[in-house]
Parts: C-alpha cells; sequence; structure tokens
C-alpha cells in the first residue's frame, strides 16, 4: 500500500471531500490508488494494528471478505454477506 500513497502529501479533509497534493505523477497511479489501496477501512482498526496487522487480517467495504490467507502461497475469500452493493 505505502508504495501508492507514498507520493501523495498535505491531506486535507473538509466535510466528505478529501484532497492531497500529488508529489510525483505516475500514469498508472490511479488504477493502483483504486484497485489495490482506494477502499475504506475502519480507522481505530488500522490504528490499532498497523500497515502490517492490517496486511495479515484486513477489514472493508467490499463484495468479499478474507476467509483464509498464507503469504506467498494463497488468498480464499468468500462473499461478505453484508455487502450492500
Amino acid at each position: 500500500i505505502q508504495f501508492v500513497w507514498k507520493n501523495v502529501n498535505n491531506f486535507k479533509i473538509a466535510g466528505n471531500k478529501i484532497t492531497g497534493d500529488v508529489v510525483q505523477f505516475d500514469p498508472v497511479y490511479f488504477k493502483w490508488m483504486s484497485f489495490l489501496t482506494g477502499y475504506i477501512m475502519p480507522k481505530a482498526y488500522y490504528e490499532k494494528v498497523g500497515a502490517e496487522g492490517f496486511e495479515q487480517a484486513p477489514i472493508g467495504t467490499g463484495p468479499y471478505m478474507v476467509d483464509k490467507f498464507e503469504r506467498n502461497a494463497f488468498l480464499r475469500l468468500k462473499a461478505n454477506p453484508n455487502y450492500w452493493g
């Protein structure tokens, strides 16, 4: 996740709008931002477990949930029964 977001700083939140300054532009930046790192997560959980803990046990709002994960081996997903889409 860090390889994408390290190129943005000065984030500002005003109501439901978030802005930031792109430090170094990459033509595929927005693809990476939405594909791998543009998801909603609970701030308190991320602050509690940190980046490494989040990668081991991620949570979010998408249509799938992590069922089982083994680094460098496999990722098994299951349908999220609470998905709104």
